[in-house]
């Protein structure tokens, strides 16, 4: 589906009506906790760039990636992997691409680009962890 996404709210209305999962749709619509995470460049089993948002329920956590192709279509799937070094958000004055944890998401960069800590392709624990 073709849509602009401009900002988190314009983001989490479009995954409510596009979710991946009944499950995942229930989190955005019953208001779940949502953390978006950032813009990632690429995202996960993906060749394009885009946003990963954490949705927590009750139940379990989804990690749910929006890629965006360059026609400006959209697309969401559930991911296992959040694969920090391509988190593309530091230094990024808009809430959408920085996330909102934009702290906590550049230090798992950092430490994933330099192997410090062991947090490659960080598993749902660890990227959990704090946030």
């Amino acid at each position: 589906m073709k849509r602009s996404i401009r900002t988190r709210q314009d983001l989490l209305d479009w995954l409510a009506n596009n979710a991946p999962s009944m499950s995942v749709a229930r989190a955005f619509k019953v208001g779940g906790s949502i953390i978006v995470l950032g813009a990632f460049r690429p995202v996960p089993n993906s060749n394009w760039p885009g946003w990963i948002v954490l949705a927590r329920t009750r139940f379990r956590d989804y990690y749910v990636a929006v890629s965006v192709r360059p026609s400006g279509t959209l697309n969401a799937y559930l991911t296992d992997i959040v694969d920090w070094k391509d988190y593309d958000g530091v230094g990024s004055p808009n809430p959408l691409y920085a996330g909102d944890r934009p702290e906590r998401a550049a230090i798992l960069k950092q430490a994933q680009k330099f192997e410090i800590m062991g947090v490659n392709n960080a598993k749902r624990s660890e990227v959990v962890e704090n946030t």
